[in-house]
């Protein structure tokens, strides 16, 4: 398919149906998928491998397994690591940003406080992304003896 894939995960029905509204004005170029946790996320992607998203939006308070903890086990996974991850929240405590960068986040997006520069948050980020040029897992070359 061509156009960007992102894999939005939050746990916010309002959330999400607000990103769901936003994500529509991009309708012929991003084709969205969502979970509301992030379990149901790493199932879905280790389930799909031709089918992986170019890029990943998550909330960092998500239950049973945060955010940052999820971050972390995308990035120990060599099939998944190569994904651009941009946390979000509402907060943006220094710490928890800093500790987002170091587990190699790919950007760290204070959520908007309302749908209107949410809106301008998206626009943004779709036309920064869409230009871009993803990494794809490469297959191990094998050696011959």
């Amino acid at each position: 398919m061509d156009g960007l894939h992102i894999l939005l995960v939050d746990d916010s029905p309002g959330e999400l149906l607000l990103a769901q509204e936003a994500f529509a004005a991009h309708a012929g170029a991003v084709r969205l998928t969502t979970f509301p946790d992030a379990r149901g996320a790493m199932a879905w992607l280790r389930a799909a491998p031709g089918d992986l998203p170019d890029l990943i939006l998550a909330d960092v308070n998500l239950p049973g397994l945060s955010g940052l903890d999820w971050l972390r086990s995308l990035k120990e996974d060599p099939a998944l690591q190569h994904i651009p991850v941009i946390v979000m929240s509402v907060a943006a405590p220094p710490k928890q940003i800093a500790e987002a960068y170091a587990l190699r986040a790919s950007g760290y997006l204070p959520k908007a406080p309302g749908f209107r520069e949410f809106q301008s948050q998206i626009d943004a980020l779709v036309g920064f992304w869409s230009r871009c040029v993803f990494a794809r897992p490469v297959a191990s070359p094998t050696t011959e003896r």
